[in-house]
């Protein structure tokens, strides 16, 4: 039973009991004045308003069911029925494999100012290692020349060598340099920058050879990267080689301290 439906039986019931005239309490539904009447007015007397006028025994009681009957009125009928209560279910029961897995905490590595440097010095690092490697080279170079009592004018045997190309000398400002047939030129294109070159210094000649495959290994780790520029002419005529033959080479000691290579 609805709360209308207490609301109107009690009114009803009043209404019937009464045999004689009598004062009751009435309420108004829509502005909530109290008073007292003989018989149940249509309209408010203080705001009227044709709203239901509750009565009641008391001034209280009256109060009480115009206000709940407009709390009544004043809510929306619907046919919807309540939404189930959310049921809570305690962590112990849900299964081990359905717990959601703490998230691991990445670890953050603060990079520093030191960290940066140390990253930066690489290239002063290698230049250091570049440096200090000529540096063991040219030990090597003086611990070659004393060994084999090199001079600066007679050859001393020092092993062999692969001949990989032929070229000529070019003096320049009194120092030499090799022009060397590269393996990308034709012999046409090499012979006309040697006819240049000799139109200019008619002494020039065919008189140096790069080697590589040196026999000692000693006189290797003195060269660059294993290379070496031999000359055709040790004092006894200029000779003639083709890529692909193996030479005797002789060495000698620079005013320098320094390695030059002769054909022997």
């Amino acid at each position: 039973m609805s709360v209308m439906e207490d609301l109107l039986k009690d009114v009803n019931r009043l209404t019937q009991t009464a045999a004689e005239p009598q004062l009751s309490f009435y309420s108004c539904q829509a502005c909530g004045d109290t008073y007292r009447s003989e018989k149940m007015p249509e309209t408010c007397p203080g705001c009227k308003a044709a709203a239901r006028q509750w009565p009641g025994s008391t001034a209280d009681e009256a109060r009480g069911r115009a206000t709940r009957a407009k709390g009544v009125t004043s809510e929306p009928v619907t046919n919807a029925e309540p939404a189930p209560e959310p049921v809570t279910v305690a962590p112990d029961s849900i299964p081990e494999q359905t717990k959601p897995k703490p998230k691991a905490k990445r670890a953050v590595t603060k990079r520093t100012e030191q960290v940066v440097q140390e990253a930066a010095q690489p290239d002063a690092t290698q230049a250091d290692a570049e440096i200090d490697f000529r540096a063991a080279r040219e030990a090597k170079v003086a611990a070659f020349i004393e060994k084999h009592n090199l001079n600066e004018f007679q050859p001393v045997p020092v092993g062999t060598a692969t001949v990989q190309t032929v070229g000529y000398t070019l003096w320049v400002g009194g120092k030499p340099i090799f022009r060397l047939k590269e393996s990308f030129e034709t012999g046409r294109e090499f012979a006309a920058d040697y006819n240049a070159a000799r139109a200019e210094q008619p002494a020039t000649r065919i008189d140096v050879a790069a080697c590589n495959k040196v026999s000692d290994s000693e006189l290797e780790a003195c060269l660059f990267k294993g290379d070496l520029i031999v000359s055709l002419n040790s004092g006894h005529g200029t000779e003639t080689v083709k890529p692909g033959d193996v030479i005797n080479i002789g060495a000698y000691r620079t005013r320098e301290n320094r390695l030059r290579f002769a054909i022997i």
